[in-house]
């Protein structure tokens, strides 16, 4: 399956961040949190036992990686973000493995 279309499938999952109000009743701050909540909790969910649960997780990532540039987030977690990854490439499967490179190269995009 082509890359754009796991994105197309786990942009979904951060479309709603701001529980259905407008855009003028939520500030940029508020967003911003609820994003890195969203992104904390995809990173919870890449540890569970579910390979399809840690592979959704993993795309989901990627999905959040792609859509804001968020350095100081990742800083703070990058070892996490490291583990998360290094599990999934080497105790996951094919599609697990494949979501978990594409969130490595997304990861050295967000720190450099």
């Amino acid at each position: 399956m082509p890359f754009w279309i796991f994105i197309k499938i786990n942009f979904d999952f951060f479309l709603g961040l701001n529980g259905g109000q407008t855009e003028s009743s939520v500030d940029e701050f508020s967003q911003e949190e609820v994003f890195e909540e969203k992104l904390r909790e995809a990173m919870d969910l890449a540890g569970q036992k579910s390979a399809q649960g840690r592979t959704m997780a993993l795309e989901s990532m990627c999905t959040a990686f792609l859509k804001k540039f968020i350095p100081d987030f990742v800083e703070d977690r990058r070892m996490t973000f490291t583990d998360i990854i290094e599990r999934a490439l080497k105790k996951g499967k094919n599609a697990e493995q494949i979501a978990a490179a594409r969130l490595a190269v997304l990861l050295c995009i967000q720190v450099s």
